[in-house]
């Protein structure tokens, strides 16, 4: 068995370099690979796949390698195809490997970005798999396609889990919490000052595909306070998502006179002094009864 010492004979004395010589050249090749990185190459090969698999029209500052191996960019605009043509203005966008799901059929990222003032991060795989969590991320949704009443609000500590697009079939889970939620653009509907403080609402559902089954709706903190169940069959719009829901409302802090008196006059009378509704129909043409 050769020693140490004899080693050191056999390599006139400069075994620690010869030691050292597979870890400088690994140092030398990443280096080399890192300066070399093709971003710009990248950056419209990402385009182009976004384009061509989701639909997805992008633009993005030029992707930089990380170490551990990773991707980053500083700035990452998605717009959704119609039609929702809803933009995304992703920032300080980080996606790395998940590398145990390389040795599998549907590998996948990770990924973590900032979003409206709040966070985005989950995990996606090829087989459309998807886990987003977001959390202090600003909303602001209008009902219609081309303008009228909007709601606005924080989400909070809110998840999905599920495949994704919508299309293919599959269990869903979705948890939502929707904090400082407004209601605009009432002054049709004879709301003073044309809108409505609703405080938190708390939204849990699971299904398939589209169809959700809502296990949990809860308003509480605004001007109407309520809680409610049934299903919800998404749409390609939010004016075309279909309701079936079972509502018990009851006025909250500050509700105007009038409209506690208009929701005096719908459904039928529920416990505790709540109201109970049928809802009904699509968002854009709803029907409450």
């Amino acid at each position: 068995m050769i020693g140490i010492e004899s080693l050191r004979r056999l390599t006139g004395g400069s075994l620690g370099w010869w030691l050292l010589m597979p870890l400088l050249l690994l140092v030398a090749a990443l280096v080399g690979f890192y300066l070399a990185f093709p971003s710009g190459t990248l950056q419209s090969r990402l385009q182009l796949e976004l384009a061509k698999n989701l639909g997805l029209e992008s633009s993005l500052s030029p992707p930089q390698l990380l170490f551990p191996p990773g991707l980053a960019s500083d700035r990452f605009d998605l717009t959704l195809p119609e039609p929702y043509q809803r933009n995304l203005p992703l920032r300080d966008v980080r996606i790395s490997p998940l590398w145990l799901s390389l040795l599998g059929d549907a590998p996948g990222v990770r990924f973590r970005a900032a979003l409206q003032g709040g966070t985005v991060n989950g995990t996606a795989r090829r087989d459309g798999q998807t886990t987003l969590y977001a959390d202090q991320v600003k909303i602001l949704e209008s009902l219609y396609p081309n303008g009228g009443p909007t709601v606005q609000g924080v989400l909070q500590n809110s998840h999905f889990d599920g495949l994704l697009p919508l299309e293919q079939p599959g269990e869903r889970l979705l948890e939502l919490t929707l904090n400082d939620v407004r209601m605009s653009g009432l002054e049709a509907y004879g709301v003073e000052g044309g809108s409505l403080n609703l405080g938190r609402l708390e939204l849990q559902a699971t299904g398939q595909g589209k169809n959700l089954r809502l296990t949990k709706l809860s308003l509480q903190g605004g001007a109407v306070e309520g809680s409610g169940q049934g299903t919800v069959l998404l749409g390609s719009t939010p004016a075309a998502t279909r309701l079936n829901l079972t509502l018990e409302l009851r006025p909250g802090t500050g509700l105007n006179p009038n409209l506690r008196e208009l929701l005096n006059l719908v459904g039928s009378e529920g416990p505790q002094g709540t109201r109970r509704l049928r809802l009904s129909g699509s968002l854009q043409q709803p029907a409450l009864r």
